[in-house]
């Protein structure tokens, strides 16, 4: 028989699942068991504390998202930032509400592409990253572009 010690679920307390907590070794998957029970027990209360720590911590909260959602530290966004002159790798502008410029990426590899402000961000998603359906709406702006041009000014023929 095995010398293995195990928690009160049946968890292996190997050191790979183990956590020091008041001075005791706990089982980490009892442990995140615990937490995610105590959050759904008490929404209100952990989102109030996420905002507050979140207030206090804003680079860290930043860093955690770009984490979360696009695979980056705050530190490659903001290196990333500064070889774009903080505009927009589109429109060549800065960004015009008081927000950073957004992430783009590939939806489908999520692979990070480049920052774009909140105009050229939106409009490259409904395009659904799409060259051919961008082009097609590039010529069809000339087309009216040219009509109009040829009402106002009458056709030349």
């Amino acid at each position: 028989m095995s010398d293995l010690k195990v928690c009160k679920r049946g968890h292996e307390q190997i050191p790979e699942n183990t956590v020091q907590h008041g001075g005791r070794t706990r089982c980490r998957l009892c442990c995140v068991f615990r937490c995610n029970e105590w959050r759904r027990n008490n929404k209100e209360r952990h989102n109030e504390l996420r905002r507050n720590w979140a207030s206090r911590h804003p680079a860290r909260q930043r860093d955690a998202v770009l984490r979360a959602k696009f695979g980056i530290t705050l530190e490659e966004y903001n290196r990333k930032a500064a070889n774009q002159n903080h505009l927009c790798a589109i429109c060549g502008k800065p960004e015009p509400s008081k927000q950073t410029l957004s992430v783009d990426h590939d939806h489908k590899t999520s692979q990070v592409r480049d920052l774009l402000c909140s105009r050229c961000n939106p409009s490259l998603g409904g395009f659904m990253d799409s060259p051919e359906l961008l082009l097609k709406a590039y010529e069809y702006l000339l087309r009216w572009k040219q009509q109009l041009k040829d009402n106002f000014y009458g056709t030349t023929d």
